[in-house]
């Protein structure tokens, strides 16, 4: 319309701004056992499959309770709990825990059929009923336990200095390229200001 001011589109439109995005997860690693997110770096374990959390290692690679732990736990420890389960949090006496017979599997959570062979063998190193009852039972448990510990952090050191190697030889190969070119560059340059220059 004639003598109407025509606005500015800024002044006619609202400006709508994109929504903020999400803020970033600070976990990115997924444990390849469980299926849940690694929160700290103290929990992270490296294997060739993948990254785990290192008590789900210990849960898949503990070998199951022999005939004799088993009736020693029923005789010496039948009226507490002897595991935990590092999942749901709920503490379980011997007679409670769950099995699963076709898969030979024994020591399960109930609930969340995680194995608590670990916690159960922990449980064997600390309890001061099997302390004053079967030392020697309990020393060779804690022995076991502090190979096992010992070994699985060789093992990672060896997968750290592995990665830390292939690292430091992309390094290498980036620089290696990267002097490369500009040697080749330079002798590009030399070349054009030789043609450049006068009198040649």
């Amino acid at each position: 319309m004639a003598g109407e001011a025509v606005l500015p589109c800024q002044s006619r439109y609202a400006v709508v701004e994109d929504p903020a995005p999400p803020p970033a997860s600070l976990s990115t690693f997924l444990c390849r056992l469980c299926g849940r997110s690694i929160q700290t770096v103290s929990d992270l374990f490296i294997t060739a499959l993948g990254v785990t959390h290192i008590a789900c290692l210990e849960r898949e690679c503990a070998d199951p309770l022999t005939d004799g732990e088993e009736s020693r736990l029923i005789r010496l420890c039948w009226d507490h709990e002897v595991a935990v389960c590092g999942v749901c949090g709920r503490k379980y006496r011997i007679d409670e825990l769950g099995a699963d017979p076709f898969r030979e599997r024994f020591q399960l959570c109930p609930i969340c059929r995680v194995d608590l062979t670990p916690s159960v063998r922990q449980h064997i190193a600390d309890c001061s009923r099997i302390r004053l009852n079967d030392p020697w039972w309990q020393a060779n448990t804690r022995e076991a336990l502090a190979r096992a510990r010992e070994t699985r952090k060789a093992s990672q050191q060896v997968r750290d200095a592995a990665e830390l190697a292939r690292v430091e030889s992309e390094v290498l190969k980036t620089r290696s390229r990267e002097a490369a070119e500009a040697a080749r560059q330079a002798q590009q340059d030399a070349k054009r200001v030789k043609r450049e220059s006068p009198g040649q």
